[in-house]
C-alpha cells in the first residue's frame, strides 16, 4: 500500500515512535542522483528510477513524457508507457493529456499550474516550437502507447505476427487452470493408475497426493520456463530401486522380527526407551509385520524403527546415560540400517520423479493444447514475445520493434519478472533508446502473481544512471520521519545487502500541519507500536488468541478517535472531526476482514469490507453450484444429498442422517427440487431462484450465522450475475453450470466479479493489503503486521530462489 498521512495503531506498551531525524539529516547513497523531473538530463540506455510511495511516480511519469515530446521532439505515439494494470493506463493517459495542456497554456502566456511545470518552461529556448509540438501530441493523444505489460505484448504480437511466428488470430483466456488440471489428469491416469500398489501408497497416502489436483498444486513454481533443481532420474530405475530395498526388508523381517520384538519388549520393559516408545510398541509391531507380510500395502512410519539411528534418539536419557553408551546398547542387535536408507530415499525420489516429470509435461503439454485450440492464456503472451526475441527471427524483430518507439517508460517496474525484463533489455536496452524504469523494490508484493524482484536487479546491473525521487508529497512529516527511522536504524531492512537493496530515506514535502490530527490542541503521534505481552498470549503458538486482542485493542481505539466528546480534529483544507471514513484497517484475509467488521458493528462503528477478490472463489459460490446441480438432475439421489448438505438448508448430520431414513420426507424433498427444475425450464434462472430461496426459508437459515450480511450479499450478487450471462447468451440449464464452473475454475474476466460493498454508507474501510494498494486514508490500523502468511505453508514441496546471476531457479 502506498504510504498513507498517518499509520496509526494503539500501542499496550505505550511506546509511540517520535520524529526522529539525525541532525546532520538524512544522506542520499552516493549511487543514486535525485530525479527532478524538470532539470534531470533526458539519457540514452537503461534509466532507474527508484519512486518511494508518495514521492509523485506518476507526476514524474507525465513530466518524462512531456520533455520528451518538446525537447527531443519524440511523436507521442513513439513514446512506449508500460503499467500494471487497465485502470493504471486511463490514469496515465488522463494525467499525461493534463500535462500537455498545462504546459500548452503556460507557454502561450497562461499561469503555472506548478513550480516544477514554472522551471522547465523558463528553459525552453523556442516556446513557438515547443507550443506546436505540444499541439501535434495533444492531436495524437488517443494513439499515445499506453499499456498493461500484456497488452503491449498482445499488440506486439499481433503487429508482427510474421516476423515473431504468432498466429494471427488467437482467442485469449484469462485463465488456462482447467488445461494445466486436463494434462495432471492425464500425467496421474498414464502414471500413478498403473503403479503397484506399494509405490501407488506412497504417493497417495504417504505423502498425502491423493488426487491429480494435489500434485498439480506441488509443482505450481514449476510452470515458468526455468531451472528445476534436482533433476530426476528414470521412473523405471526408481521404482526397481523400492522394490529392491523392500524386497531385502521383507526377507530381513522374515528372519529377524521375532527376536527383534522381544528385545525390544524387554529394553521397554526395563525403562531404557521414552514412554511414548513403550506405549506404542504393539501398534508399531502390527504396523510392520502388517505391511512386510502384504496384509497392507502403506508404509507405516514405524518403518524408522529399524534404523540403529532412530532408536539410539529414542533411548531413555535417564537410563541410558552418555553418547558411548547409547552406540553400545546396539552393538549386538543385527538392525538393517542400509535397506532402510535405501528404502526412505527411493520413496522420496519416487515422488520427485513424478513430480519433476509432471512439470516437465505441463511445460510441453500446455502450450501444445492452447495452440491447437487456437488459445492461448495472458502470460503467454509475456512468454511467446519473450521467446520470440530470442528465436532465429529475434534480431529482425527487435530491429522492428525498436524502430517502432524511441523512448519506453515502464511503470511499477518492481512487479516485472525475468521475462518481461528480457523483453524490454532486448528491444529497448542497446544504448539507443531513453529506456525509464520507474519502480520502488519496497513495494515489491506481488511473487504470488510471479512478480520476480531479482529481475529488478538485474535491470539495476544494466542501468547507466540511478535515480530516485527524494520528496514524499502525501504523508505526514511525522510518519515519514518514523518510517526513516524505523528502517535505517535496522542492518539489511529488506534481507538483502545495502548495495543491492538498501533504505533509502525520503523527505517529507509537507508541513507539519498539513493533514495533521490534533486533540485537545496536541498533535497526536506519527506512528504508535502495539505489542503484546507473551504472557498475555504474544508467544507461539497463540496467534488465534494475539488476534482476537488485538482486534478488541483495535476497536476500543477507533472508538475513542470517533468519540464525540473529544474529537479529534483533521487539519484538511477545512478543519473536522475525524469520521469513519477517513479510517481503514489493513487485513491479510476475508476472513479476517468479515471478524472485524462484525466487531465494529458490535461496537455501532459503521464498517464495510472493500475486497479484490471475486465472487466466484467464495463459499457461497461452491454452495450454489451444488444446489444447482440437484436442480439440474433432479433424479440422481447423489446430487440431491450433496445439495442438502450446505449451509442454505441448516441441516445437522444427524438429521441428514434420519431424513435419508424417511422415504416419504425424503420423496417430498425430491418432488421440491423436480417443481425447482421445471420452473427453470419454463421462466428462466432468477424466478426459480427467488422462489426456492423463499420456499426453503434459506435466507431465514443464513441470518443466524453471524457472518450473515457477507453471505447473503454474495448470493444476491452471485444471482444477479448467472442472471445476466443466462440472458445475453440465452443458455439453458446445462449451460448455465458450464459457464459457472468455468468462472469458479478461473476462466474469469469480468470486473463485475468482484465482491461488493455491504453498503454504500460513510465507514471504515477494511480491505486486504494487496486490495489497498494505491489507497490512502489520514488512519490505519495494520493488526497483521506480525501474522506470518500462509503462502510459507506452500514451499513445504517446492521452494523458489535465484542463482548469483539472479536468474530463478525451483
Amino acid at each position: 500500500m502506498q504510504l498513507p498521512r498517518r499509520c496509526w495503531t494503539r500501542n499496550f506498551s505505550s511506546f509511540a515512535g517520535n520524529s526522529c531525524v539525525p541532525s546532520g539529516g538524512w544522506q542520499m547513497s552516493a549511487d543514486f542522483q535525485n530525479f527532478d523531473a524538470a532539470t534531470v538530463e533526458l539519457a540514452t540506455g537503461v534509466n532507474l528510477v527508484e519512486a518511494s510511495a508518495g514521492t509523485g511516480k506518476t507526476y514524474a511519469i507525465a513530466m518524462l513524457v512531456l520533455r520528451a515530446v518538446v525537447e527531443l521532439a519524440v511523436p507521442i505515439d513513439k513514446i512506449l508507457i508500460v503499467t500494471f494494470t487497465k485502470a493504471a493506463t486511463e490514469e496515465l493517459r488522463s494525467r499525461i493529456r493534463t500535462r500537455l495542456v498545462e504546459a500548452r497554456n503556460l507557454l502561450v502566456g497562461g499561469s503555472a499550474g506548478d513550480e516544477t511545470l514554472s522551471t522547465w518552461a523558463a528553459a525552453i529556448e523556442d516556446p513557438k516550437a515547443a507550443v506546436t509540438l505540444l499541439r501535434l501530441a495533444l492531436a495524437d493523444i488517443d494513439r499515445a502507447a499506453i499499456f498493461t505489460i500484456h497488452g503491449f505484448c498482445q499488440r506486439m504480437l499481433v503487429e508482427q505476427a510474421l516476423e515473431s511466428g504468432q498466429l494471427f488470430e488467437v482467442e485469449l483466456l484469462t485463465d488456462i487452470d482447467h488445461v494445466r488440471r486436463e494434462v495432471a489428469d492425464d500425467f496421474w491416469r498414464s502414471h500413478v493408475y498403473g503403479l503397484a500398489p506399494v509405490p501407488c501408497s506412497l504417493v497417495t497416502v504417504t505423502h498425502n497426493f491423493s488426487s491429480p489436483e494435489k500434485l498439480l498444486a506441488s509443482v505450481t513454481l514449476a510452470f515458468k520456463d526455468c531451472p528445476v533443481e534436482p533433476p530426476a532420474g528414470s521412473l523405471d530405475a526408481v521404482l526397481t530401486r523400492l522394490d529392491s530395498a523392500m524386497a531385502g526388508l521383507a526377507v530381513w523381517w522374515q528372519v529377524n522380527s521375532r527376536e527383534f520384538i522381544e528385545r525390544c519388549r524387554t529394553s521397554i520393559d526395563q525403562g531404557h526407551f521414552k514412554k511414548a516408545i513403550g506405549d506404542e510398541c504393539a501398534v508399531w509391531f502390527q504396523a510392520l509385520d502388517d505391511f512386510f507380510t502384504g496384509r497392507t500395502h502403506v508404509m507405516p512410519e514405524a518403518v524408522r524403527h529399524l534404523h540403529r539411528s532412530h532408536l539410539t534418539s529414542e533411548l531413555n536419557g535417564q537410563k541410558v546415560r552418555g553418547e558411548e553408551k547409547k552406540l553400545a546398547y546396539f552393538t549386538d542387535w543385527t538392525l538393517p540400517d542400509a535397506l532402510v536408507d535405501e528404502l526412505l530415499a527411493a520413496a522420496d525420489e519416487l515422488l520427485l520423479t513424478l513430480r519433476v516429470q509432471l512439470a516437465d509435461k505441463l511445460r510441453a503439454e500446455v502450450g501444445r493444447r492452447l495452440e491447437i485450440r487456437g488459445t492461448m492464456g495472458f502470460d503467454d503472451l509475456i512468454l511467446r514475445l519473450s521467446k520470440a526475441l530470442a528465436g532465429e527471427r529475434g534480431e529482425a524483430l527487435k530491429s522492428v520493434l525498436g524502430a517502432r518507439f524511441a523512448v519506453a517508460l515502464i511503470d511499477e517496474f518492481q512487479d516485472t519478472d525475468a521475462a518481461q525484463w528480457s523483453i524490454f533489455a532486448g528491444i529497448f536496452g542497446s544504448g539507443e533508446h531513453f529506456l525509464y524504469l520507474i519502480g520502488d523494490p519496497k513495494q515489491a508484493i506481488y511473487k504470488f502473481r510471479g512478480a520476480d524482484i531479482h529481475s529488478y536487479f538485474q535491470a539495476k546491473e544494466a542501468a547507466g544512471k540511478l535515480l530516485t525521487l527524494e520528496k514524499n508529497y502525501r504523508s505526514h512529516p511525522l510518519l515519514v520521519a518514523e518510517v526513516n527511522r524505523l528502517f535505517s536504524s535496522r542492518e539489511r531492512p529488506f534481507h538483502f545487502d545495502e548495495t543491492t537493496l538498501g533504505y533509502r530515506p525520503v523527505i517529507a514535502a509537507k508541513g507539519e500541519k498539513d493533514a495533521d490530527l490534533v486533540c485537545n490542541g496536541a498533535s497526536l503521534a506519527g506512528m504508535v507500536y502495539c505489542t503484546l505481552p507473551r504472557a498475555e498470549g504474544g508467544g507461539r503458538g497463540s496467534s488465534t488468541g494475539a488476534a482476537a486482542k488485538f482486534r478488541s485493542h483495535v476497536v476500543a481505539e477507533i472508538c475513542r478517535l470517533l468519540n464525540a466528546a473529544k474529537p479529534v480534529i483533521l487539519q484538511a483544507a477545512e478543519q473536522r472531526p475525524l469520521a469513519p471514513h477517513d479510517i481503514a484497517v489493513l487485513v491479510r484475509s476475508n476472513r479476517q476482514a468479515e471478524e472485524y467488521r462484525l466487531a465494529l458493528a458490535e461496537a455501532s462503528i459503521p464498517a464495510v469490507l472493500s475486497s479484490r477478490e471475486s465472487v466466484f472463489c467464495t463459499a457461497e459460490c461452491r454452495d450454489l453450484i451444488l444446489v444447482l446441480q440437484a436442480i439440474a438432475s433432479p433424479g440422481e439421489t447423489v446430487k440431491l444429498k450433496t445439495a442438502l448438505t450446505v449451509p442454505w438448508f441448516g441441516f445437522t448430520g444427524n438429521q441428514l442422517y434420519e431424513l435419508w431414513l424417511d422415504e416419504e420426507g425424503f420423496a417430498a424433498l425430491h418432488r421440491r427440487f423436480l417443481d425447482y427444475h421445471r420452473l427453470w425450464q419454463d421462466e428462466g434462472f432468477l424466478p426459480m431462484m427467488s422462489r426456492l430461496l423463499v420456499a426453503e426459508n434459506v435466507l431465514v437459515t443464513l441470518a443466524a450465522d453471524r457472518m450473515a450480511e457477507r453471505a447473503i450479499a454474495n448470493i444476491h450478487h452471485l444471482l444477479e450475475l448467472v442472471q445476466e450471462e443466462e440472458m445475453a447468451g440465452n443458455l439453458g440449464i446445462g449451460e448455465v453450470l458450464q459457464w459457472l464452473g468455468r468462472m469458479i475454475a478461473g476462466d474469469r474476466g469480468q470486473e463485475n466479479g468482484e465482491l461488493l460493498l455491504e453498503s454504500d454508507e460513510e465507514a471504515v474501510r477494511i480491505v486486504t493489503m494487496h486490495g489497498a494498494k494505491g489507497l490512502e486514508f489520514p488512519v490505519v490500523f495494520c493488526p497483521f503486521l506480525w501474522y506470518r502468511s500462509n503462502r510459507l505453508r506452500n514451499e513445504a514441496y517446492q521452494i523458489s530462489c535465484h542463482d548469483e546471476h539472479h536468474r530463478p531457479v525451483v
